[in-house]
């Protein structure tokens, strides 16, 4: 009977909850510990809000002490766990603090700008703003749903019909002959990269190809490229703005850090000061 007892798990549980709280009860005696959750108003008013963003109404009464009493067993935890130095060492903790730290930053070290400072970050940045090129052209669209040789053929047969001038022919297609004032982004969308690549170095005024896409072969006549221009500042001015805070925060994060290796000394086990 007695081996029976000793080799239920259930007794194995309650044997190492009971060592758990003897060690924790030794090593945090109860005149040193703070057994008061203080809940304020705002904090009650705050999980009552968050209950309303979720639910689109207030809780009752009985929800409202379900959520005091969640919240409170959130905080008897961490001091728990805290007592028992789960927090030391631990990765994630350490993560989330620096993400607090550097949240705190973002939003402590930004400074305002002149209009002046906009115009000369715009100025030297300008080509973050640029318009890409139009491109206004004509396509005859080659099937690929035929045998390679039949393939050849035809493309050698429309090549022919260029160098002599004539315009080639080519199939049914649900895409369209001419296409004009096309962005980059907008071709690369319709005919794929391995398309455009070729194609923004190819001349103006003559039929030449054939580029391959995902959907076949096409011989394409460029008739028109309006180059890439620069757009007057009130046109981007809340991207020129997004910018220059981007690039703040980045520049307060660099000199935040250096600022705090300059303050810690940094020991490596097994390496000496002067090999750093």
């Amino acid at each position: 009977m007695w081996k029976n007892i000793v080799k239920e798990p259930l007794l194995h549980f309650l044997l190492i909850a009971i060592l758990f709280f003897v060690i924790f009860d030794v090593l945090n005696p109860p005149t040193d510990r703070n057994n008061v959750i203080n809940i304020s108003k705002g904090r009650v008013e705050q999980l009552n809000v968050g209950f309303q963003k979720i639910w689109l109404r207030s809780p009752n009464d009985e929800e409202l002490t379900l959520l005091i009493r969640e919240y409170a067993l959130d905080e008897i935890y961490n001091q728990e766990a805290r007592a028992l130095n789960l927090d030391k060492n631990d990765a994630v903790i350490k993560r989330r603090l620096r993400q607090k730290m550097e949240f705190m930053l973002q939003n402590t070290m930004l400074k305002n700008v002149t209009q002046s400072e906009i115009n000369n970050f715009y100025q030297k940045n300008k080509e973050k703003y640029l318009e890409g090129s139009r491109y206004s052209f004509e396509q005859i669209f080659i099937s690929r749903e035929r045998n390679k040789e039949d393939l050849n053929t035809i493309i050698e047969k429309q090549k022919i019909h260029i160098a002599s001038g004539h315009k080639p022919s080519g199939d049914n297609t649900l895409l369209p002959s001419l296409l004009v004032s096309s962005s980059e982004s907008d071709i690369e969308r319709q005919f794929g990269t391995a398309f455009i690549n070729i194609f923004i170095k190819l001349e103006t005024g003559q039929w030449q190809g054939p580029l391959q896409s995902s959907l076949g072969w096409h011989f394409v006549n460029i008739t028109r490229v309006e180059k890439a221009v620069l757009p007057e500042l009130a046109l981007v001015y809340d991207k020129v703005i997004d910018d220059m805070k981007y690039q703040q925060k980045r520049e307060a994060k660099i000199n935040f850090e250096a600022t705090l290796f300059e303050r810690y000394e940094i020991h490596i086990e097994g390496l000496m000061q002067e090999d750093r």
